[in-house]
């Protein structure tokens, strides 16, 4: 569950909707489409505390081009 996200808009390009564009130095990029994006900032695993985006990628390994979801 994503439970704070900033919007970004541009510079995304054709990228399928809920792909992982960044995932470094804490931050964590998610596009939404029609060529925009979120920057996830709070997340919640299933069955794990509410937490920073930089504390859930020290845990977690996230690579870009990963699709949310699957």
């Amino acid at each position: 569950t994503v439970w704070k996200a900033v919007a970004v808009e541009g510079a995304v390009g054709a990228v399928a909707a809920g792909t992982i564009i960044e995932a470094l130095n804490g931050r964590m990029v998610i596009t939404c489409g029609d060529n925009t994006a979120l920057l996830v900032e709070e997340v919640q695993a299933e069955g794990k505390r509410r937490m920073t985006v930089r504390d859930f990628l020290n845990g977690v390994k996230v690579t870009v081009g990963e699709q949310v979801g699957q």
